[in-house]
């Protein structure tokens, strides 16, 4: 007679120490590897490897956030957001996109398709600073939202989020010194077009001095947003399906990345 095991059972992994899945969690979102490949680093067959990696995220996520390094999400007020960015005097706003698996329903891929990018994206913002910490990772959304839509999504406008600190931007968010009005906001001057009315287009005095430091800026606190590119699960195509796993696992990487920056001496 046939027998059946019931979804879940059989013998699990045993780890020695909650720092080996803390190791498989930061290994998996470097590399990431398929199961076969992660079983075989770790000693567990393919599908415990599968099995324990995704409980193991709830507890890399509460090392970090005891540390203090996972980034502030889900805020409803200026006062619950402030103390995330306390001793920022500079801060960067800016999107960051990844590939999805691109879905077979054409209404699907609509809903994910990113004009600009001309391809389904998973946007998310991220807010840093020029010490290459992250402070805020926003929630991740399907792909057409415009950027300066995502950031009024989460930050409503009309309210003092970003006093009194220096907030870079990009040419992005049009309207966002209308939406935050006492922001101190630096953004970039478009370069203006060539037309029939103005066949040589050029700055100003002050536009050719402010964008180039403007710009200057942002390239020094876009390293902190490159540097979780290093995490090969946010470059390549992703893989997983599992309902919110795209958005927990930029979070994760966002806080490792953070860890990177600590001295070990003080951990």
């Amino acid at each position: 007679m046939a027998t059946w095991r019931r979804p879940g059972g059989g013998r699990h992994g045993v780890w020695s120490s909650s720092r080996d899945a803390v190791m498989l969690v930061r290994f998996y979102v470097k590399n990431y590897p398929t199961c076969a490949v992660l079983g075989s680093r770790f000693g567990l067959s393919r599908t415990r490897a599968h099995a324990n990696f995704y409980p193991q995220r709830a507890l890399v996520e509460g090392v970090l956030g005891d540390l203090g390094l996972m980034p502030a999400r889900d805020f409803h007020t200026a006062a619950l957001f402030q103390p995330s960015l306390a001793g920022a005097e500079v801060i960067r706003l800016e999107v960051t996109e990844r590939d999805p698996q691109r879905p077979g329903d054409p209404d699907l891929q609509q809903e994910k398709y990113r004009g600009h990018q001309q391809r389904p994206t998973l946007p998310n913002t991220v807010i840093s600073n020029a010490l290459k910490s992250i402070f805020s990772v926003g929630r991740t959304f399907p792909g057409p939202p415009h950027d300066y839509h995502l950031r009024t999504s989460e930050f409503a406008p009309g309210i003092a989020w970003f006093n009194p600190l220096e907030v870079y931007v990009d040419w992005g968010y049009p309207g966002i010194r209308k939406a935050y009005p006492p922001a101190e906001l630096k953004i970039p001057h478009n370069r203006p077009r060539q037309s029939h009315k103005n066949p040589t287009p050029s700055w100003s005095e002050e536009e050719n001095r402010y964008t180039p430091e403007v710009r200057n800026t942002r390239v020094g606190i876009e390293p902190a947003i490159g540097g979780m590119t290093r995490y090969n699960i946010l470059v390549h195509r992703s893989r997983n399906r599992l309902d919110g796993f795209a958005d927990s696992v930029m979070a994760i990487c966002a806080g490792l990345w953070n860890l990177n920056g600590i001295p070990r001496a003080t951990l």
